[in-house]
């Protein structure tokens, strides 16, 4: 891994242990393949610590290899939030295309997200 990208990962690390507002971003895409490996096993091992991690991602196999739980927002509004181990890719892509997590709903009945500050 080049210094520029564990620059990026040793910020991300930094801002872990407390959610900040505007906390610094890793865009996995930047990353070059091995820096990628890198990155997703220094995920696993703060989530093996039992620390909080907020991935946004639209990339389904680094959600899925890496994440406990799944939400997915559509046009801001709640589409569905699911464990990974009790739901599916297709399930997913649903809930993202359609903004609803019932196959027979069209999204209209997804609730808005309210922030809180």
């Amino acid at each position: 891994m080049d210094f520029k990208a564990r620059e990026k990962v040793a910020g991300f690390l930094l801002h872990t242990a407390k959610i900040q507002e505007e906390a610094p971003r890793t865009r996995m895409r930047e990353l070059a393949p091995e820096a990628l490996v890198e990155a997703a096993d220094l995920v696993t091992e703060m989530r093996e610590q039992g620390l909080t991690v907020v991935m946004i991602s639209h990339n389904l196999n680094h959600v899925f290899d890496l994440c406990d739980r799944i939400t997915v927002l559509k046009t801001g509004r709640l589409a569905g939030s699911r464990h990974i181990s009790e739901t599916s890719k297709e399930e997913v892509l649903r809930m993202i295309m359609t903004g609803s997590s019932s196959p027979d709903e069209d999204g209209g009945g997804a609730k808005p997200v309210r922030l809180r500050a």
